[in-house]
């Protein structure tokens, strides 16, 4: 790994969140990965990295997914949660864990501020939302209803994959669509070759065969040269029948 593409590495984990999830029923904290069809929250460890559910801090793709989640969540106040920084992982988990088996007024001030609810939640995205809004230059009035009239259209320049070759109606089959990915903040970065940022339930009936799983998504160009949609599931569980580096857990 070349100097530049580590200080991108730091600087991808620096940008990412995870969030903790306290039981205070099983005693037990683990990483949120969502929630079932019968209202249960799925959990994975917090090391297990492959799993992981990453989000930009920058977006309001978490803010939505927590209120979606608590929304679906059979038992809510069984749990308590914490937005982590992945890089300030390792340091803030034994402290959560240490202040649930053995409370001080110092675990607690050093753990509040990474704490969420859905108030918090919601006073976090209106102070984003107000943030973006003072950060954008005025625009003189006459200029401002010359934009009012034409629509801004994206700099296709900085883009791996053209907009106008996405097939999005092809996108509904999977119970896409194009305003969905732009409300997660995933658009622009799946027009730039990356992956999602987060997870997607996608969801499609082939024939015999009904298909539904969370997964990440990208476009990626086919042979002809088409844009098709790429769908990176979740794994559930580690493969460790696969060999690695030729050696086999068998």
């Amino acid at each position: 790994m070349d100097v530049n593409t580590a200080s991108q590495s730091t600087t991808d984990e620096q940008m990412m969140d995870i969030l903790l999830v306290l039981d205070k029923e099983k005693k037990t904290i683990s990483a949120v990965k969502g929630v079932d069809e019968n209202g249960e929250l799925q959990t994975v460890p917090p090391e297990n990295n492959s799993e992981l559910l990453k989000f930009d801090r920058h977006g309001d793709f978490f803010s939505n997914f927590f209120s979606n989640m608590m929304n679906q969540l059979k038992n809510p106040t069984r749990f308590n949660f914490f937005k982590i920084p992945k890089i300030e992982l390792p340091k803030i988990e034994p402290i959560i864990r240490d202040n649930f088996n053995h409370p001080t007024p110092e675990n607690e001030a050093g753990i509040e501020r990474y704490r969420v609810t859905p108030e918090t939640v919601k006073q976090e995205a209106k102070k984003e939302q107000q943030e973006t809004q003072a950060q954008q230059p005025q625009q003189p009035a006459k200029e401002a209803g010359a934009m009012a009239q034409t629509p801004q259209q994206p700099d296709k320049s900085k883009y791996v994959i053209d907009p106008d070759k996405v097939d999005w109606e092809a996108l509904k089959n999977f119970g896409l669509s194009k305003e969905q990915l732009e409300k997660a903040k995933a658009l622009e970065p799946m027009l730039r070759g990356y992956k999602s940022p987060g997870a997607f339930t996608i969801a499609g009936n082939y024939n015999s065969a009904i298909m539904k799983l969370d997964a990440r998504l990208s476009f990626r160009h086919d042979k002809d040269g088409n844009v098709v949609l790429a769908i990176h599931g979740i794994r559930q569980k580690p493969e460790l029948e696969r060999p690695f580096l030729v050696h086999s857990t068998n």
